[in-house]
């Protein structure tokens, strides 16, 4: 028997496009996955022939459908609310939202090496959402290493910050977790 967690539990943002989807995705497969209802959207619990396994089925897959719809921006709706299985949702909204191919890779590159700490801009925040375009590369199948990664990191540093990014060797820059370590202290 599921548990009788409501959704209403979990306060994420809900998908308002290809700018959330990302994050989004990752939340919702934890919500689905905490309510045991992720491999009907994933579409690895398939249904069963059998007339009491099959209305169980049905049952839980409709959580599914309805976890995933409540967490939808009305905006996004449109796109999920015709469907009739968690899993025509969950791939409708993958196919709308999530970046896929080399567009994608060149795209977020783009953003990676155009990518600018303000002068006085929140550095943390910076690191985040370059730690993000990482994490998305990643996803694409485009890893980045940990060098490149944190000279991209240090490039993208404002130029008041010229003289402490002088400090690093080229020994230094093998781990992008200890650059970022040193920016934040």
């Amino acid at each position: 028997m599921l548990d009788s967690t409501s959704t209403s539990t979990y306060k994420i943002e809900p998908l308002k496009g290809s700018e959330n989807y990302r994050t989004w995705k990752v939340k919702m497969i934890d919500i689905l996955t905490d309510l045991d209802l992720f491999e009907y959207v994933d579409g690895s619990h398939a249904e069963l022939a059998d007339t009491t396994a099959k209305v169980d089925w049905k049952r839980k897959d409709q959580k599914a459908l309805s976890t995933i719809r409540l967490q939808v921006d009305d905006s996004c709706l449109i796109y999920v609310e015709d469907s009739k299985m968690s899993k025509d949702a969950w791939d409708t909204l993958n196919v709308m939202y999530e970046a896929k191919g080399p567009i994608a890779i060149v795209l977020l590159h783009r953003k990676m090496f155009t990518e600018r700490c303000d002068e006085g801009g929140d550095i943390e925040a910076h690191i985040k959402l370059m730690c993000s375009y990482q994490s998305q590369m990643n996803t694409l199948g485009h890893k980045i290493e940990k060098e490149d990664f944190s000279m991209m990191l240090l490039t993208s540093m404002p130029d008041s910050w010229d003289s402490f990014i002088s400090t690093f060797g080229s020994s230094d820059l093998t781990d992008s977790n200890k650059v970022i370590q040193r920016i934040l202290q």
